[in-house]
């Protein structure tokens, strides 16, 4: 979850962020509680962003989930697989990756000269950072990849 914050705006309670132009987006809550506001804010954060289920694309997620693995090794590693897996497939929204898009994928990468154990490493970290974005709720279900 980026980083949203609860503030108060004549008289109650209102969530903010800063956009990815560094600009302060703020919106009014119903909110009566400090709790409330909470609970409330992460749903208007969704609604009023564009990182809404509907619109997150693969390249997304592997950033976020990149982000929660800083000072791992597996960061690191994510970002020389995430540099292919995010030029055949980063555009894409998890829905639309199915079994053929993924042999696809497959059969393009050993084209280029990759050895089918890269290509299942680079699918095994796909798939691990959709299951990432179902359990973050980033999107409803994470896809199977063949």
């Amino acid at each position: 979850m980026p980083d949203i914050n609860i503030g108060r705006l004549r008289g109650g309670f209102c969530v903010y962020w800063y956009d990815a132009a560094g600009k302060r987006q703020r919106h009014q809550l119903k909110a009566l509680t400090r709790k409330e506001a909470e609970a409330e804010g992460i749903d208007v954060f969704r609604r009023h962003s564009k990182r809404d289920a509907g619109s997150v694309t693969v390249a997304y997620i592997w950033a976020e989930y990149r982000k929660t693995l800083a000072g791992r090794p597996t960061h690191k590693t994510l970002g020389y697989t995430g540099k292919a897996v995010c030029r055949h497939l980063g555009e894409f929204k998890p829905s639309h990756i199915d079994q053929d898009r993924c042999k696809l994928y497959a059969a393009q990468r050993e084209r280029e000269g990759v050895s089918i154990g890269t290509i299942h490493t680079e699918l095994g970290h796909l798939r691990s950072a959709l299951r990432y974005a179902a359990k973050t709720r980033l999107i409803d279900y994470a896809p199977h990849i063949w």
